[in-house]
């Protein structure tokens, strides 16, 4: 009994990732900090961002590739950011997929229009935390919201962004 315990009671160290290297499965990933709070699905991807400004990709069109292709596809890979490392709360993709937008801290909003590939930061009109966004298609427009009443919206290119006055101070989540 008392082997059994000790056995039982050992401590066990917890498992960290060190190198991404020794993980066939994530290429070009250097996280900072390893929080993910956001994801979005297109068509053929699916994109994670989360607590450092990394976002990561997972290619599913593998289906018409020779197999190394596929194996390569079936990774996560990390898209190509710009150099900022806000924290990232929300993340959405256009009708087609092809513009995504992803928003967070200190007013952050970064765009991509190939899919994913390549992000760029905007230029926000706040400094507020930016909590969610969504595309709505029926009108062809992205929608931003946040801390203490901040509401935002953008035609469907996602460049320019214009900041609404609701008079409210809640947060939208």
């Amino acid at each position: 009994f008392i082997i059994a315990v000790i056995i039982g009671c050992s401590k066990k160290e917890n498992t960290v990732i060190k190198n991404a290297e020794n993980f066939p499965g994530i290429h070009q990933l250097r996280v900072l900090n390893a929080g993910f709070f956001t994801h979005q699905s297109t068509n053929n991807k699916i994109f994670i961002a989360g607590s450092d400004g990394e976002i990561i990709i997972r290619d599913l069109t593998s289906k018409h590739l020779t197999s190394k292709q596929a194996g390569i596809n079936e990774q996560w890979q990390a898209a190509e950011t710009p150099g900022f490392n806000d924290k990232i709360n929300g993340l959405a993709a256009n009708d087609t997929g092809t513009i995504l937008i992803a928003v967070g801290e200190n007013g952050l909003i970064v765009r991509s229009e190939d899919s994913g590939e390549h992000w760029e930061k905007l230029a926000s009109p706040i400094n507020k935390i930016i909590t969610t966004i969504l595309f709505d298609s029926k009108h062809q427009h992205w929608i931003a919201a946040g801390e203490e009443g901040l509401l935002l919206y953008s035609n469907a290119t996602g460049k320019d962004w214009q900041l609404i006055s609701l008079g409210s101070y809640s947060t939208f989540s």
